[in-house]
């Protein structure tokens, strides 16, 4: 699980973090060695394994649930993607046998980009 959600539209300058939730407790240090924004490694102090309050989603060497904070991310006009790598180590032994990569947008306006449907638009080539 993810947020924001698979093709969620935000503005430049909106503060927002990443959620990420596994299906069950994963090796911390596998798991965020392995999340990527954009291609890249956010900074280790701006990836949260969160507990408070939440018992159930942790332990003493794993964690459900990654927070990446909004400061951590560059967030400019345009498609932005959260990715996870392969291999990712559970705490039953097992791994993630797939990666996975979903994406928002961030759009100043309404655009071609969150409004696909717009067909017609001065200036604007359209098939």
């Amino acid at each position: 699980e993810v947020s924001p959600r698979h093709g969620a539209v935000r503005r430049p300058g909106d503060a927002f973090g990443i959620r990420l939730r596994f299906d069950r407790a994963m090796e911390e240090q596998s798991a965020r060695s392995a999340i990527r924004f954009n291609g890249e490694r956010p900074p280790a102090k701006d990836v949260e394994c969160v507990t408070a309050g939440a018992a159930a989603l942790t332990d003493a060497r794993g964690c459900m649930e990654f927070h990446i904070h909004g400061r951590a991310l560059p967030v400019q006009a345009g498609i932005h993607h959260i990715e996870v790598d392969e291999g990712v180590r559970a705490l039953d032994g097992s791994t993630t046998f797939h990666a996975f990569r979903s994406m928002f947008f961030v759009e100043e306006e309404p655009g071609p980009l969150t409004r696909p449907g717009m067909v017609q638009q001065p200036g604007l080539i359209c098939n």
